[in-house]
């Protein structure tokens, strides 16, 4: 059996929160219309098994490598087969006290409720019924594809929001608008290797760099980024004075957390160029001995951005630059349970400042970043804890 693979591209008002799972009420109501709407533009020499699930995804959630999403509702329409169910014949997958029929098709709350939702459609019949299925989609649904507003009014009843359009569209055009959207806003690059990973049977090895000048490689072992750490960020632009270098830097943290998000969304976590897997930190060791204190520095908009540890006569050992929000929270409970104390503060440079890199609190420091970089900070601070 060969399978189409479409959705209803639900363009909500404003971003909000508001439910992801239809109601068995509405999802029964819109089976019909749904069926006679997309019977309209498909041949008639052909039958067709129509199946879709009665939930809103992120766009990032149904394209994935292997598209799980339509091909987990496919794999249960022919597991219906064995109850009955065939082609010519419809099937709708809603949620039961509050959950999807399976784990694979419970839409991924944590991607947040964007303005742009979809529903997802799937056709099966043979070969060349999907054949001329595609044809005459991939020529009509542009002009043709929006849906009746009765159906919409009623996906927008259910839902609880204002909805501007209601459109039918192949998966294969929910891409190119992912591609467009991305490159709007410079991300071009991170949409090379999702579209590979896509749709390659193979993926090839692939590097690119972003708009900032992160490098992203994809290859065998899976995907990685680089992250860059402020001394060696600093070190490589040594023509920036200190406040022009902490912004660029900046920059380039919620450009690597943009990607790291991104990526994610896709299916794609990626591996960092140098980091501790298992600790989940980017760490650059500067002297010798255990670390008695830490400092954490934090940024208004971006939270923690790195912890500075010193040892007992203030000489700073290392620096952590965490990853994930859970690096953090696991390593503040390490602290807790070693009694270390830690302090947070807000990052701010010296004069001749070219690190993070700080020394124990009333005390600066000029420590070697391991490449000949000489570094200190000034930070004001903050409550012990």
């Amino acid at each position: 059996m060969a399978i189409w693979m479409g959705l209803l591209a639900v363009e909500c008002g404003a971003a909000a929160t508001h439910p992801r799972l239809l109601s068995r009420t509405c999802a029964d109501a819109l089976t019909a219309r749904l069926l006679a709407q997309i019977a309209r533009l498909l041949p008639t020499e052909h039958a067709y098994g129509f199946s879709w699930a009665a939930a809103l995804y992120d766009p990032a959630q149904l394209l994935r490598r292997g598209f799980p999403v339509h091909y987990e509702i496919h794999e249960l329409f022919l597991a219906g087969r064995e109850k009955g169910l065939d082609i010519g014949q419809s099937l709708c997958l809603l949620q039961h006290q509050g959950k999807m029929p399976t784990r694979v098709l419970e839409p991924e709350v944590e991607l947040g409720a964007g303005i742009l939702q979809a529903i997802p459609v799937v056709l099966t019949g043979s070969e060349s019924a999907i054949d001329a299925a595609r044809e005459a989609l991939e020529s009509s649904l542009y002009e043709l594809g929006l849906v009746d507003a009765a159906s919409a009014l009623l996906l927008s009843k259910d839902l609880g929001t204002a909805l501007q359009h209601v459109r039918w569209m192949s998966l294969m055009d929910l891409a190119a608008m992912m591609a467009a959207q991305l490159e709007h806003v410079g991300l071009t690059p991170a949409w090379e290797l999702i579209e590979e990973q896509l749709f390659a049977t193979q993926p090839r090895e692939l590097e690119c760099s972003s708009a900032l000048g992160l490098r992203m490689r994809l290859n065998s072992a899976g995907l990685h980024l680089k992250f860059p750490s402020f001394a060696a960020f600093a070190c490589t632009h040594p023509a920036l004075g200190e406040v022009e270098a902490l912004d660029d830097y900046l920059g380039r943290v919620h450009e690597f957390r943009q990607l790291q998000a991104l990526f994610a969304a896709h299916g794609m976590t990626p591996k960092v160029m140098g980091a501790s897997e298992t600790e989940g930190f980017v760490i650059e060791a500067r002297d010798a001995g255990p670390s008695v204190r830490y400092r954490l520095h934090t940024h208004p908009a971006l939270g923690a951005l790195a912890w500075t540890g010193s040892n007992a006569t203030g000489q700073v050992v290392e620096q952590r630059y965490p990853l994930f929000p859970a690096a953090i929270e696991r390593f503040m409970r390490e602290l807790h349970a070693h009694a270390i104390p830690f302090e947070a503060a807000r990052v701010s440079l010296t004069a001749d400042g070219r690190d993070l890199a700080g020394s124990s609190p009333g005390q600066a420091s000029d420590e070697s970043s391991g490449d000949g970089c000489q570094s200190s900070i000034s930070v004001p601070s903050g409550s012990s804890t």
